[in-house]
């Protein structure tokens, strides 16, 4: 047989560390994009269904990096454990070679190779794109909502407005836009009326 015994136990072991580990890695990683759901969630009424969504669409981004990392986690773990309780002593006791211990680590550096790169080729640039498609697909269905008269709205990147009036057709009245990504003072832009539209080719929200 080609897996032996001792070749499934270290796969085994091989296999359950690198789960827990990149289990914890990828959990970690999220902790960053929760502040940003919570905040959609409470400001643009983000369904459930869609922050599962958004949860499944980056995590190719977050796999391409935890799986690497778990693979090297659950190796140097392995083999610490082995060293620690004496397995490693009764496995030369038996007249076992490191190469011959080490099929079963190539193995599973192959199949990880696999997924990694699976990942990376296809699943991550689908998560990408499908995730820039939802959260367009928020802001468009929520953005002429959130936009009340005579509230000051923050929603867009570093851009504040301010509308006197508005209709149920995206036409905004009594435009104030203060533009405040510069170091400098705002420029400011005013206009009596302007319209919100979506622009599906690059998906954003303009304003015109």
């Amino acid at each position: 047989m080609f897996f032996k015994i001792i070749d499934r136990y270290i796969f085994k072991e091989l296999f359950k560390l690198f789960i827990i580990s990149t289990g914890a890695l990828t959990t970690v990683l999220y902790l960053d994009k929760f502040l940003f759901m919570a905040q959609m969630i409470v400001n643009r009424g983000v369904s459930f269904m869609e922050m599962i969504l958004m949860m499944a669409y980056i995590s190719p981004a977050f796999l391409a990096l935890t799986i690497p990392m778990g693979v090297l986690f659950a190796s140097v773990v392995t083999f610490n454990q082995f060293s620690a309780n004496n397995e490693w002593v009764a496995m030369k006791a038996c007249n076992w070679s490191f190469l011959e211990l080490m099929k079963s680590v190539a193995c599973f550096a192959i199949l990880t190779y696999i997924l990694a790169n699976s990942i990376m080729f296809w699943a991550l640039p689908w998560g990408n794109q499908s995730y820039k498609v939802l959260i367009y697909e928020i802001i468009k269905n929520r953005a002429n909502i959130d936009i009340k008269p005579n509230v000051f709205n923050r929603d867009f990147k570093n851009l504040v407005l301010l509308v006197k009036d508005r209709d149920q057709n995206s036409t905004l009245q009594g435009v104030f836009l203060a533009k405040t990504n510069s170091t400098e003072s705002p420029q400011i832009i005013s206009s009596d009326e302007g319209v919100i539209f979506s622009n599906p080719e690059i998906l954003k929200i303009q304003l015109k």
